[in-house]
């Protein structure tokens, strides 16, 4: 989350629309994220709320309140939450004793986002 920024206008920057001017000095953040900021208000051009469409003229002084950038869009892991695991049979057992004591993934069950299978590295630990 980006807060308290403020820029002024480059001569470069003159006639760029606000949202892409923000992003341009913000690439961490995203378009979507930047006009969001400027239709909730969070952004200022001379001390007056930015514009949806907007264009800058050099000299502008923009101040941003707050601008999420797209890391603070991603899923946070929790510890505190607990995660059961379901193996059939004995195979948590057989995990376990080839030495597996954490397996991480989104492909323990079958859907169709899953990214990352494991099967392959499962089965290598239970080999060894």
């Amino acid at each position: 989350m980006l807060t308290d920024l403020t820029f002024t206008v480059s001569p470069q920057e003159a006639g760029t629309r606000l949202d892409a001017a923000l992003l341009a000095r913000c690439p961490t953040s995203s378009r979507a994220f930047c006009r969001q900021a400027v239709e909730a208000g969070r952004v200022r051009v001379n001390g007056r709320p930015g514009l949806k469409g907007g264009k800058l003229r050099a000299e502008d002084i923009v101040q941003v309140q707050r601008l999420k950038e797209r890391a603070d869009n991603r899923v946070q892991p929790d510890a505190a939450v607990p995660v059961d695991l379901v193996f059939a049979d004995e195979a948590l057992q057989l995990v376990r004793t080839a030495g597996v004591s954490e397996v991480w993934s989104t492909d323990c069950i079958a859907h169709s986002t899953n990214t990352v299978s494991m099967a392959s590295a499962i089965a290598a630990a239970l080999t060894h």
